[in-house]
């Protein structure tokens, strides 16, 4: 959902951050027993400053998101959640403009809910992990660019539709039905995109091995294992995808008739402290235009993390993407990056540092970047 074109224009960070607090402050939930029994009207707000240091480059400083987002009760069973954003300095075209992100109603009808709005399509694990939450800076490149609307112009990963949640047993299950233009891109025709997801959660109380160290988490005393699988099918009508394949351009996926069908499957561990979590990603572009070749993408990532006591984090992912055409590519990717955290107050502020080590195909060869970024909650 894009907003009033006076809002389209940049807005210096003062501006930005102003708009946010402001928000924050206005839908601040009262005290009292009147809410007690019903859930809030709760806004908050957080920003991400982060700085880039590519080796044998000069490095860049940016506000990488500041985000104000709010939830709260629609009737007996309904809720909603809207969330904006704002970004500067990243070498983007999302730079310098305000956007609505996110924005749903929720409503819990027999035999699970319903959503309408502007949301994520349900695939994938970890892009619905919170930036705020994650071990890494980043997600995995095969995330953000292999979900369905994953660097789709100025989408965020998003896109307006309607979904429906429900579960048998300690299985979850999620249908979508999407526009398909992604968020905040012009509504031209595409369409629809059909998105069904199974998620199936399983947890067991570890034997009890004395009182949790001080700093660290107290789900220690939890193991959970988590499975996912999920695909997508969409009708492709002048859809850019150049962004989900690098060097596509020339060949016409910019303007991108056809169909393309999307499968994920992942899993996830957690013991104690220790994460384990790992996704592939399978991508088919079938095109319905003479002279445009089909092709695939695959990608995928290995991760682990663990958080120390005293509110430190450790992390290490090995990623893969492999744009097709026609075998390994001169886009393909392996990477792997390290990175430390300094949880000072939890998740509320911490400083990470990452450094990720590239091998790209084509002239681009191999890469080192650094990245050092602060986050803080507003208005704690």
């Amino acid at each position: 959902m894009r907003l009033p074109s006076k809002m389209k224009r940049r807005l210096p960070w003062r501006a930005a951050l102003g708009i946010t607090l402001a928000l924050s402050v206005l839908a601040k939930p009262s005290c009292g027993a009147a809410t007690e029994k019903i859930p809030a009207h709760q806004w908050t707000s957080y920003l991400q400053v982060r700085g880039t240091v590519p080796e044998g480059e000069g490095g860049y400083l940016a506000l990488r998101r500041l985000k104000a987002f709010g939830s709260g009760p629609v009737g007996q069973k309904g809720s909603y959640y809207i969330q904006f954003i704002y970004k500067d300095g990243n070498r983007s075209n999302t730079d310098g403009r305000l956007f609505l992100q996110e924005a749903w109603l929720k409503q819990a009808v027999a035999g699970g809910t319903l959503t309408l709005g502007q949301l994520k399509p349900p695939f994938g694990l970890e892009r619905f992990i919170s930036d705020t939450v994650l071990p890494l800076i980043d997600r995995s490149q095969a995330t953000d660019r292999l979900v369905p609307n994953g660097s789709l112009g100025r989408s965020f990963a998003r896109d307006l539709g309607l979904q429906w949640d429900g579960s048998l047993g300690s299985v979850g299950y999620s249908a979508g039905a999407f526009l398909g233009n992604g968020a905040n891109e012009t509504i031209h025709g595409i369409g629809p995109l059909l998105v069904f997801r199974l998620l199936w959660d399983a947890t067991s109380t570890l034997p009890s091995a004395g009182a949790v160290p001080k700093g660290v988490s107290p789900q220690a005393s939890a193991r959970r294992f988590g499975m996912a699988a999920a695909v997508s099918w969409r009708r492709d009508r002048g859809l850019n995808l150049s962004g989900q394949l690098p060097g596509s351009r020339v060949l016409g996926y910019r303007r991108f008739i056809g169909r393309d069908v999307r499968e994920t499957l992942g899993f996830s561990l957690t013991d104690r402290n220790a994460t384990l979590q790992a996704e592939g990603f399978f991508a088919q572009y079938h095109s319905g235009e003479p002279g445009l070749p089909s092709t695939s993408a695959t990608g995928g990532y290995v991760q682990a993390a663990y958080r120390w006591p005293h509110g430190w984090e450790s992390a290490i992912r090995l990623e893969t993407l492999n744009a097709g055409f026609a075998g390994p590519s001169a886009d393909s990717l392996t990477a792997w990056t390290v990175g430390i955290t300094d949880r000072l107050r939890g998740d509320r502020e911490k400083l990470q540092l990452n450094y990720t080590r590239e091998q790209v195909g084509g002239p681009r060869g191999s890469q080192r970047i650094w990245l050092l970024q602060y986050q803080r909650y507003l208005l704690d």
